[in-house]
């Protein structure tokens, strides 16, 4: 049975439905139009503070790419070790830091081609929100005609009752897919902001990464300088900075001792398992080498107090590669962390690095314990005869902490 409402001209309500009848709905339809473009335009007036410029190679193997450089950077990491053996010599030296300049560029490349991926993922989600705005617009429109036919003009013009019915669910369905795309529409703006904030953050590693080249190269010509190529005079120079070494070292053991010392005010430190060779879940080959034999996989020398701790903080969060350079003195780690964003603060954290800076190396040592003001930390190093140790100090003996886990 087909229902029928005729009002005093004859005509049906469902010209209402028509943006070309009627002088009010003319009005309603421009209306409708406005609404919808200022819908998209609003949505696209979100997306220009995301724009970044979309790379060119679209077909670009990113993911491959990725792990081929890291796999080249794994290959240069190896051959440190077997380098640094042969650095008692002017070319074995020279070698050992082309490979470390080597070593950052994959690093640099890497850095690149991650940041390429994320501006292709960045550039797809932007597509994607800018055809959802279409979308919404072109529904918003729709329900807004929707909504001007009262639920008695939609019965009357039903053939029906399961028309009516119909009539009713679909535009019940309507308000739920302008919902879902309004929210599809939020979360990725959200992915946006965090892919961005995923760009910046490989722009400053990028930027350090590259002075990490430049200190290699610039290390590499001062030895050049220094001996004029000249072997015999890089053993004279090597003579000398290994007698300075050790005078450095013996230093740097009275400093530490002397720092525990008067943090701790009693003039002692409870040690824990102190003078043992091995400890703290190090890895054996390392550990069982003589002190400063080989090159760890994080760029330090084994049983050195950097190695034990970038040993902890790999193991415990996972070791960014591009730390490596630079960070072989313990006193230049707050310098680095500063460089590529690593925060760090006055106050201990479990799972943070200890840092002492005074004396000519400094000393580094993992937090274990905060109890108040007190820690206990372990370390490798601090008798300076590559060592292991545990104890319990105060925190004032270290002058700041790094929290490599971000919080």
């Amino acid at each position: 049975m087909r229902f029928h409402h005729n009002n005093s001209t004859g005509t049906t309500s469902s010209r209402r439905t028509k943006c070309h009848r009627g002088n009010i709905l003319r009005g309603n339809c421009r209306r409708v139009m406005i609404l919808g473009a200022v819908v998209v335009f609003t949505i696209a007036s979100c997306l220009s503070m995301f724009n970044t410029q979309a790379p060119t190679a679209y077909a670009r193997d990113y993911d491959a790419e990725i792990k081929a450089l890291q796999n080249q950077i794994d290959d240069y990491n190896k051959r440190a070790s077997e380098l640094s053996a042969q650095a008692d010599t002017l070319q074995g030296k020279i070698n050992e830091l082309q490979n470390q300049q080597a070593s950052i560029q994959a690093q640099i490349d890497l850095s690149e081609a991650e940041k390429a991926q994320l501006e292709q993922q960045i550039a797809d989600a932007e597509a994607k929100i800018k055809a959802q705005a279409a979308a919404l617009g072109e529904t918003l429109k729709t329900q807004y005609y929707s909504n001007q036919t009262s639920a008695l003009d939609i019965l009357m013009n039903s053939d029906s009752v399961s028309d009516y019915v119909d009539r009713q669910t679909r535009q019940q369905s309507m308000s739920d897919q302008i919902t879902e795309t309004v929210n599809e529409i939020k979360q990725a703006k959200a992915d946006l902001e965090s892919k961005k904030a995923e760009v910046e953050e490989l722009i400053s590693r990028q930027n350090a990464q590259k002075q990490d080249l430049a200190d290699s190269q610039a290390e590499q010509q001062a030895l050049l300088n220094q001996t004029q190529g000249q072997e015999d005079k890089y053993r004279e120079l090597t003579d000398a900075n290994n007698a300075k070494i050790e005078q450095l070292r013996k230093e740097q053991a009275e400093e530490i001792a002397r720092r525990l010392a008067a943090a701790n005010n009693s003039g002692s430190t409870i040690y824990y398992n102190n003078g043992a060779s091995c400890g703290g879940g190090y890895p054996a080959y390392l550990c069982n080498a003589p002190k400063d034999s080989l090159v760890d996989p994080w760029g330090m020398y084994s049983r050195e107090c950097v190695s034990y701790a970038a040993f902890k903080v790999a193991s415990t969060y996972g070791w960014p590669n591009y730390w490596a350079r630079g960070g072989n003195n313990a006193n230049q780690w707050p310098g680095k962390a500063d460089r590529y964003g690593i925060p760090r603060g006055s106050t201990p954290k479990v799972g943070s690095v200890a840092v002492m800076m005074s004396g000519y190396y400094g000393h580094v040592a993992w937090v274990e314990e905060v109890h108040g003001n007190r820690i206990v930390v372990s370390d490798y190093n601090s008798d300076m005869r590559g060592n292991y140790a545990r104890y319990e100090t105060s925190a004032s003996a270290f002058d700041t902490y790094i929290y490599f886990d971000q919080s």
